[in-house]
């Protein structure tokens, strides 16, 4: 959604154009320039989405859909960020690094992947996790091993009474 956002924005666009001939340098090659400015709205997009992360770890909130207003990453950050390997201080944060009600939440945005699979898929992951945490303590413990259905047949015959019963029931 970040690189869709730099696509469509005219002035981030020019901007990681300028950018693009800059590096490309003397060699003119147009072709190579449009490679390279792509190249740079991917990597922005990315710079961008860390600072999402970091906004959604402190509990701030990131909106789904990003404009102008909502866009922290500038270009020099990006490069300040390539040169130090940390996020430049004021973006992303606490709550207050995004208005409150603006976006979703980390819980939300994992609400959301969620939906996205199958029921097999989440299913499968709870029991990952499970024994995870299980195997924590226990570390012979695996998920495989336990019992997860049973099958049965019971006939009961009293003096007066004769019943039979069939336990087809999965438990």
């Amino acid at each position: 959604m970040n690189l869709l956002h730099i696509l469509t924005d005219s002035g981030k666009m020019q901007e990681a154009q300028a950018l693009a001939a800059s590096i490309v340098g003397i060699t003119g090659l147009a072709p190579l320039v449009y490679v390279m400015t792509f190249f740079i709205a991917c990597i922005w997009a990315l710079g961008e989405a860390l600072v999402d992360v970091r906004t959604l770890l402190a509990g701030g909130k990131v909106p789904l859909i990003k404009d102008a207003g909502s866009w922290k990453m500038s270009l020099e950050n990006l490069l300040e960020l390539g040169r130090s390997g940390a996020i430049p201080e004021g973006l992303g944060g606490g709550p207050g690094g995004e208005a409150e009600g603006a976006g979703l939440s980390y819980e939300t945005y994992l609400k959301l992947l969620m939906m996205l699979n199958g029921a097999e898929t989440v299913n499968a992951r709870i029991l990952d996790l499970i024994q995870i945490n299980i195997g924590a303590e226990q570390e012979d413990f695996q998920v495989k091993h336990l019992v997860y259905r049973v099958e049965g047949t019971a006939r009961a015959r009293g003096r007066y009474l004769d019943m039979r019963a069939e336990l087809d029931k999965a438990y």
